[in-house]
């Protein structure tokens, strides 16, 4: 399993609307394995619950708010 999340990769993984039911199996395996985890505001805590070790960054924006300034 590790063969599949090589050091240095970046992926992009879609959460749909944020229901972490309605994660694929190999986005909730990625999130664990991740060491950092960029996140919007329509994520859900328990999404973000599956990268217990990771450094986890809000970067998305909501009604016309950026969330980094």
């Amino acid at each position: 399993m590790a063969d599949d999340f090589p050091a240095g990769s970046v992926w992009l993984v879609g959460a749909g609307p944020g229901d972490v039911e309605l994660l694929t199996l190999k986005a909730a395996r990625l999130i664990a394995a991740a060491e950092i985890v960029f996140y919007d505001g329509l994520v859900g805590p328990d999404i973000l619950a599956l990268a217990p070790h990771g450094e986890l960054v809000p970067v998305g924006k909501r009604a016309g708010r950026h969330s980094r300034d």
